[in-house]
């Protein structure tokens, strides 16, 4: 599956779909990847496709950067072994940040790479999910991501643990 074959505003039938996108936006991802999801279930972060694909997109390029935020860190602490490896021996190119209080009743997640894809879900809750190559909608969705991560805390790096 190559994203540009991908319409804009395409929707996406379901959390599988979503997961795909997810593992090819990442391979195909060469310098930045930024998720924020409630927990990481959605998206599956536990999956070993998403881990394998984190650790291609991490080595091929050693100033590569992910940032993952979540609202709530429980799935990522114990059900996610692989991305926890993966970010102590990636880090700084990888980091994992748990929103403020403040932030929890924004239910939309989000992945973006490389300033080039963007998938977003209404709600946290529901399946729906889209994928937009429009440079206005991923524009928007830069900010919106800065701005969550800037109130954020880490959770943790290759250095300090959460668990």
């Amino acid at each position: 599956m190559i994203l540009a074959d991908f319409n804009p505003h395409r929707r996406l039938a379901g959390r599988v779909e979503a997961q795909a996108v997810l593992d090819e936006t990442v391979r195909q991802s060469r310098s930045t990847l930024r998720i924020f999801d409630d927990r990481g279930e959605f998206y599956g972060l536990e999956r070993s496709a998403f881990a394998g694909a984190m650790n291609e997109f991490l080595t091929r390029d050693r100033q590569a950067q992910a940032i993952i935020i979540v609202h709530d860190s429980s799935h990522i602490e114990r059900n996610c072994a692989r991305i926890n490896e993966i970010a102590r021996q990636y880090s700084p190119q990888i980091c994992i940040f748990v929103t403020d209080e403040s932030l929890r009743h924004y239910a939309r997640g989000m992945v973006i790479g490389d300033h080039g894809v963007l998938m977003s879900r209404p709600q946290f809750g529901q399946a729906a999910t889209f994928v937009d190559y429009d440079e206005k909608a991923v524009a928007n969705a830069l900010a919106l991501f800065t701005e969550i991560n800037q109130s954020s805390q880490l959770m943790f790096s290759g250095t300090v643990s959460g668990l």
